[in-house]
């Protein structure tokens, strides 16, 4: 009787050891303050075994909204929106946390869409043994209007060089454009032309956003692309 017990202890540590290979930990909820910036959100992927192991990440998507946008970064390389695997392992030595080589993005791009992204992080050996966190990134509005087609117009669109700006309302006080990570690359104010000319020929490569406020401190957004 004794030796069935052991026996069945000895099962169920070994099921529970395998059954907890990677402990994942971190963001589950991320509240965008300004969803005209990208979101970013970050885990821990912990090897819980005696092995090093390579790990794979995978993306699965629960729930988006058309126009928005989503990728991740693992071992060492960062996949496009359309990518859910990643082509590349990270390794985790034995016992070891990596809380610094995972980065999920998301970019609502001015809209207050919630995305849901599941994250799943597998040994390379096993691709059944699957250990999954569940990130719920949500663009909630702030002070910035939703984007106001009448009230600015940018072109060209994507461009390397320069960009104008065809001011339709007489209202705007001033032009402020940020860069995706929420940085102040230039702004213009008390705006009394109604074309203005931006050199951007000097701007890194990505999406840039120009807010333009008026008179009444209300805010209209568009994003451009340099490439």
């Amino acid at each position: 009787m004794k030796k069935t017990i052991l026996l069945i202890i000895t099962l169920f540590l070994s099921f529970a050891s395998i059954s907890q290979t990677l402990l994942i930990t971190g963001d589950t909820i991320k509240v965008t303050q300004d969803p005209c910036f990208e979101t970013s959100a970050s885990l821990s992927v912990t090897n819980n075994t005696n092995n090093t192991l390579d790990i794979h990440c995978e993306k699965v998507i629960i729930d988006t909204s058309l126009g928005t946008e989503n990728y991740f970064c693992w071992g060492a390389e960062c996949y496009g929106s359309s990518t859910y695997l990643s082509t590349s392992f990270n390794t985790i030595n034995a016992g070891e946390t990596d809380n610094l080589d995972f980065g999920g993005y998301y970019n609502a791009f001015c809209s207050n869409a919630p995305a849901i992204v599941k994250y799943c992080f597998f040994p390379a050996s096993n691709s059944s043994d699957r250990h999954c966190v569940t990130i719920t990134y949500n663009g909630t509005l702030t002070n910035i209007s939703l984007l106001k087609s009448n009230s600015f117009s940018i072109y060209p669109n994507p461009s390397n060089d320069f960009v104008n700006i065809d001011l339709i309302s007489n209202e705007i006080k001033s032009l402020i454009i940020f860069n995706s990570y929420g940085e102040k690359i230039t702004e213009k104010d008390l705006i009394t032309k109604n074309n203005l000319k931006v050199d951007i020929s000097d701007f890194a490569f990505g999406t840039y956003f120009v807010v333009a406020e008026k008179n009444d401190m209300t805010r209209s957004v568009k994003r451009f692309i340099v490439q």
